[in-house]
């Protein structure tokens, strides 16, 4: 709330707090609302991202900028697009990953972009579910640039987008194989 008395700023003193109850509540990071321009008009977070253009702007080229452009060249009304892991600069440079869908008035037409900026952390407590793998079992996600896009359980740091993982196992199931392999 700029505390000028605008429309916009009562607009946004109705939705943050709902906003902000929803993202934490859900578990989210961010919540983005997005023109059919490309503007950023409202985050939660308000980071560096925050008032700028997903089609010419700094961030055009992230993952926030490829749902922004997946969702509006869909004209269907139920299309979600999810972005890859990306290191995404105004979240400190961290691995992030975002969902984004097509909002519509009552009457059919298209007025923005809903997105959601992801955690990676129930990602992480997914694939660290360990049971029936004993001491040296594990399960991690591996993009087709072949570096992590989890955590390995057997690493004090974070793996994500920095390990690379190039194995024939990892390159079958790039190829679309199924199976399970034991070493």
């Amino acid at each position: 709330d700029a505390g000028d008395g605008s429309e916009y700023s009562q607009a946004h003193a109705e939705l943050h707090a709902l906003a902000s109850e929803f993202v934490t509540g859900r578990g989210y990071y961010d919540f983005f609302l997005i023109d059919l321009d490309g503007n950023i008009i409202y985050s939660v977070e308000k980071e560096q991202d925050y008032a700028t253009n997903l089609v010419k702007g700094a961030y055009s080229q992230s993952g926030l900028g490829d749902v922004f452009r997946r969702v509006t060249s869909e004209e269907h009304e139920h299309t979600v697009a999810i972005s890859d892991f990306a290191r995404y600069a105004p979240s400190n440079d961290d691995p992030a990953i975002f969902a984004g869908k097509l909002m519509f008035n009552d009457e059919g037409k298209r007025i923005g972009v809903l997105a959601l900026q992801l955690p990676s952390d129930s990602i992480h407590d997914i694939m660290h579910f360990t049971v029936g793998m004993g001491e040296s079992g594990e399960t991690y996600l591996v993009g087709p640039d072949l570096l992590m896009r989890s955590d390995s359980r057997f690493s004090d740091v974070s793996t994500v987008l920095d390990v690379s993982v190039g194995s024939d196992t990892v390159q079958r199931a790039l190829n679309g194989e199924r199976g399970v392999e034991y070493t």
